[in-house]
């Protein structure tokens, strides 16, 4: 006891903490999806802390773009499991707490882990994984703490059985191939940390009984700092539908419906070369280019400009008529749009441009800038 006293002695002090607050928190599991730049900070914050178990789930491997807000990876991380590195940067931290690395994404299949433990955090970034956590945690009855950002805008909810759930507040997901991701929208370091450690302070709070974002949702604006709060006691239950049951079909085909990957013999490639080739012959063609603005200002290859955050709103931009080429910085984003435009509104004249703008820089324009 005297061990435990001088190791969390300054969180002890805190009013509504003590030896009570101690001791609920030794008795917790928490299991944190997703070791991004959410993860990180939640994970480095709760293993020191006294919880009983922690679980880090993520299938993802460290990337070298990961590294300036994901701290605890470096360089010599690179190409490593994340699960697996931050099992190995926090296991040694408190030997009170157990850590158990789950190296695998979310999916139907393993969604019955949140039956594990106590409380489940959504530090994911993906739509198909916070609808599932959002039914998995409401079918075992689990408390789950939510947490997203956008580019300067932080959102955080808890949802509590019988409370507002991730439908309540969104009750259908955006098209996937048009959902926003950091590679096209940007993410800061500092703002990851912030928002990851009101999530790791909202699971302390949850575990003393006293959550703060129960059938709220905090909204915080990273660029002016301003604060909002909104009451969502009224949205409860608005949608009618049970949640949908774990490993059925029905959820499969949602996930494999708004999936981020590629159906290869649905999207036709250009190579940089045949592009080349193309604007040599003088072929017409045009040229669209799916990036964000900032991106655009930096670097560009003479296409149309037409963000794919502003897809929903401009499609109809894109010509049906003769050859059209897409492109993005590496020909992921691209590949998206033109899988939207050729489902949701029937398209049939479009090029995916492999490797996009990068490609273009190193095998053809080498004047063009890179990042």
């Amino acid at each position: 006891m005297q061990g435990s006293f001088e190791k969390y002695n300054r969180q002890l002090l805190l009013p509504g903490w003590g030896a009570e607050g101690q001791a609920l928190l030794s008795k917790s599991s928490v299991l944190v999806v997703g070791a991004g730049g959410l993860g990180c900070p939640i994970l480095s914050i709760l293993s020191g802390i006294g919880l009983r178990r922690i679980g880090i789930m993520d299938g993802d491997s460290v990337a070298t773009h990961n590294l300036h807000r994901q701290t605890l990876f470096g360089e010599k991380h690179l190409g490593k499991l994340k699960a697996a590195v931050a099992y190995e940067q926090l296991v040694n931290r408190n030997s009170d707490t157990s850590f158990v690395a789950i190296n695998q994404y979310l999916s139907p299949e393993n969604a019955g882990i949140v039956n594990e433990y106590d409380i489940v955090i959504d530090a994911t970034d993906r739509f198909t994984s916070r609808y599932l956590l959002g039914d998995a945690a409401g079918f075992y009855k689990k408390v789950l703490v939510h947490g997203s950002i956008y580019k300067f805008e932080g959102q955080i909810s808890t949802f509590m059985a019988g409370g507002l759930s991730y439908r309540d507040l969104y009750p259908a997901p955006p098209s996937d191939y048009l959902a926003p991701d950091c590679e096209s929208a940007g993410v800061s370091p500092a703002f990851c940390a912030l928002i990851g450690s009101i999530m790791a302070a909202e699971t302390i709070d949850v575990v003393l009984k006293r959550p703060k974002w129960v059938n709220k949702l905090l909204v915080i604006d990273a660029d002016s700092f301003e604060q909002h709060v909104f009451d969502c006691t009224s949205l409860v239950g608005s949608d009618p539908k049970p949640p949908i049951i774990l490993n059925s079909e029905e959820y499969v085909e949602f996930c494999q419906s708004s999936s981020h990957e590629i159906q290869s013999d649905m999207v036709r490639e250009l190579s940089v070369q045949e592009l080349h080739e193309m604007k040599l012959r003088k072929e017409a063609f045009t040229l669209i280019d799916v990036r964000e603005q900032n991106e655009y200002a930096y670097s560009q290859m003479g296409g149309v400009l037409i963000p794919m955050s502003e897809f929903g709103e401009r499609w109809k931009e894109v010509p049906r008529e003769g050859k059209v080429v897409i492109h993005c910085k590496s020909g992921v984003r691209s590949a998206n749009v033109i899988q939207y435009l050729q489902q949701q509104h029937g398209y049939s004249n479009l090029y995916n441009l492999k490797g996009g703008i990068l490609a273009w820089a190193n095998e053809i324009d080498p004047s063009i800038p890179k990042y």
